[in-house]
C-alpha cells in the first residue's frame, strides 16, 4: 500500500492537469489517497500522543503505587507503636491493680490497729509481771539470807518439807489466788 500510494502521489503529481480533464475517478482517488495520508498522520500522532499518556499513565501508576505502599508502612509502624505503647500501659495498669488489691482495707486497718493494741497491753502485763516476779524473788532471796544468817533454821529444805514452792508461796495443790491485793504476797503471810 505504501508504494501505490507513493506512485499515486507521483503521478498526481506530475499527471495532474491531464488526470483532472481525463478521469475523474482517479482524481477522486488521488484525493482519497491525500485524506487517507493526512487520516494516517493524525492516527499515528494520535497513536504517539496515546503512548505517551500511557507512560505518563504507568509513571503516576507506579508513584501511587510507592506512595501507597510507604504510607501503608508507615501506618502499621504507627499501628505497631500504638499497640506496643498500649500493652505497656495495660502491664502498668495490671501492676498498680495488683498492688492495690495487696492494700489493707479500712477494716483490715483497724483490725491490725486493735490487735498490735491488744499485743501491747499483753506486753506491758508481762513486762509487769516479769518486773513482780523479779521484785517476789529478790524479796524472798533475801529474806532466806536473813533468815539463815538468824539461824531461824528456815532453809531451802524446810521450804521443801513445809510443801511450799515457787515465788508465790503457796503451798502445793492448792491454786494461786489472783487477787490483784494478794499478787507478791506470800502465802505464809496472809
Amino acid at each position: 500500500m505504501l508504494t501505490t500510494s507513493i506512485a499515486v502521489r507521483h503521478v498526481t503529481l506530475t499527471m495532474k492537469p491531464a488526470l483532472s480533464t481525463k478521469h475523474p475517478t482517479l482524481l477522486q482517488l488521488a484525493q482519497e489517497v491525500r485524506q487517507l495520508g493526512s487520516e494516517r498522520q493524525r492516527v499515528q500522532e494520535l497513536r504517539l500522543r496515546l503512548s505517551q499518556e500511557a507512560d505518563l499513565m504507568e509513571r503516576e501508576k507506579v508513584a501511587w503505587a510507592t506512595r501507597k505502599a510507604s504510607a501503608d508502612a508507615a501506618a502499621q509502624a504507627e499501628l505497631a507503636e500504638q499497640m506496643r505503647r498500649l500493652e505497656r500501659e495495660r502491664r502498668v495498669l495490671e501492676k498498680q491493680g495488683r498492688a492495690l488489691l495487696k492494700l489493707p482495707t479500712r477494716r483490715q486497718k483497724a483490725e491490725v490497729a486493735e490487735i498490735q493494741e491488744v499485743l501491747e497491753k499483753e506486753r506491758q502485763e508481762r513486762r509487769a509481771r516479769d518486773a513482780r516476779h523479779r521484785l517476789v524473788e529478790e524479796r524472798l532471796k533475801r529474806q532466806l539470807a536473813e533468815a539463815q544468817v538468824r539461824g531461824d533454821g528456815v532453809g531451802p529444805k524446810q521450804v521443801a518439807e513445809e510443801g511450799v514452792h515457787d515465788a508465790h508461796m503457796v503451798p502445793r495443790g492448792q491454786l494461786p489466788i489472783a487477787s490483784p491485793s494478794r499478787i507478791g504476797v506470800p502465802a505464809w503471810r496472809k
